[in-house]
Formats: structure tokens, sequence, C-alpha cells
């Protein structure tokens, strides 16, 4: 078990649980905003495939 100084904080916490949902939001947006030959939207598709 883990003492309480150890535990990292409520904001660190939810930061890293947030950071991919952020992230996937991003490229769904991008993907329906974006026309289909720009040049982001392989970029998105390769980092989310990593």
């Amino acid at each position: 078990m883990f003492t309480e100084e150890e535990m990292p904080g409520f904001g660190v916490s939810v930061w890293t649980s947030l950071v991919p949902v952020i992230l996937m939001a991003m490229r769904a947006v991008a993907e329906m905003i974006l026309p289909k030959g720009h040049a982001f939207l392989p970029i998105a598709s390769s980092s989310a495939t990593r």
C-alpha cells in the first residue's frame, strides 16, 4: 500500500486520465471539419495507432 504522501495529487490523476480522451476528441473533430486531403489527417491517424 502507498502512503498518502506517495500518492499523486487529484489534479495530476485527472489530467493523466483525460489526456487520451482530449486527443481522441481533437482527432474526431479534425476528421469532421478538415477536408479529406488535408496534411494534418495522416499525422493524426498515425499518432493514434502508435
